[in-house]
């Protein structure tokens, strides 16, 4: 495999992790809406979970309402209703959602990283072949005429013996 070839798989390569990285990154902006969204519209009384819980405990009650976004998970209330067990479950699994993709995404970059160091240090090993063919060439034009000099003179030798 050639030294061109192995940079133009470098460099799809690259862009194959820079679009992944760019789906986690997606993916974990999407994680953290749903998941202060959710929480704010439960809250309100609003959430995906209201409706459910009505049906199952007679309560319309919200969970205990947030003032600020969580910065992690937090436990539940003390004595907790169905539908606040539900709330805070789907909350915590959100949490572990978001922190997967998290280390997905971080993993990602560390591979996005290698690649690119990869594909640099290929392109630095090509760039030196180019700005030192000239002189190869050269170099190799007189090896050639030693060469064809020293071929001619053992002919002549070998005619002369």
């Amino acid at each position: 495999e050639d030294l061109s070839t192995k940079v133009r798989r470098g460099g799809e390569n690259q862009k194959r992790l820079q679009q992944k990285l760019r789906d986690l990154e997606q993916q974990m902006t999407e994680q953290q809406r749903k998941l202060h969204g959710s929480g704010s519209a439960a809250s309100a009384g609003g959430g995906r979970f209201s409706s459910r819980a009505s049906a199952t405990t007679g309560s319309t009650a919200p969970p205990p309402a947030q003032s600020q976004p969580q910065a992690g998970p937090s436990p539940p209330p003390a004595d907790p209703t169905a539908e606040q067990l539900h709330f805070w479950a789907e909350r915590d699994r959100q949490w572990r959602d978001v922190a997967d993709l998290s280390k997905e995404m971080h993993r990602a970059h560390a591979e996005l990283l290698l690649e690119s160091t990869a594909l640099a240090n290929k392109l630095k090993a090509l760039s030196y072949i180019f700005e030192t063919r000239p002189t190869l060439i050269r170099s190799l034009h007189e090896l050639h005429k030693v060469i064809s000099t020293v071929a001619r003179t053992a002919e002549r030798q070998r005619k002369q013996a």
